[in-house]
C-alpha cells in the first residue's frame, strides 16, 4: 500500500504541483511585495503606487531607520513602503512575494 501511494506522489502529485507553481501571474493587477528575512524579524517591501522597487544598497542598512538599505536618492524609492513583521495583501488579487535574505536581495 504504501508503494502505490509513493508511486501517486511522485508520479501524479509532485509534477501537478510542479506546473502548478511554475505559473507566475501576469494579470495587471498583481501585487509585488518583497520579504526581506533577518534574525527575529522579517522586512516587508511594498513598491508603493508607481508599482517599481527602489535600489537597494547593504552599505545603506541602518536597523534603525533603514533596515533594507533602501536608496532614497533613487527615484522608484520615493514611494515605497518598508515594515516590520506586518504583511499586508489585498483580498482577491493575485500576489508574487519575494522572500529573500538581508544580505542577497536586489
Amino acid at each position: 500500500m504504501a508503494i502505490v501511494e509513493v508511486l501517486l506522489l511522485v508520479g501524479i502529485s509532485i509534477p501537478f504541483w510542479s506546473w502548478k507553481v511554475s505559473a507566475f501571474p501576469t494579470e495587471p493587477d498583481t501585487v509585488y511585495v518583497r520579504v526581506i528575512a533577518q534574525q527575529f524579524a522579517w522586512n516587508i517591501h511594498y513598491p508603493g503606487p508607481d508599482g517599481k522597487f527602489g535600489r537597494t544598497n547593504i552599505k545603506l542598512v541602518d536597523e534603525q531607520t533603514n533596515p533594507i538599505g533602501l536608496d532614497r536618492a533613487d527615484p522608484d524609492a520615493k514611494d515605497d513602503i518598508v515594515t516590520l513583521n506586518q504583511l499586508h495583501i489585498p483580498v482577491n488579487r493575485p500576489i508574487v512575494v519575494e522572500i529573500t535574505t538581508k544580505g542577497r536581495h536586489p
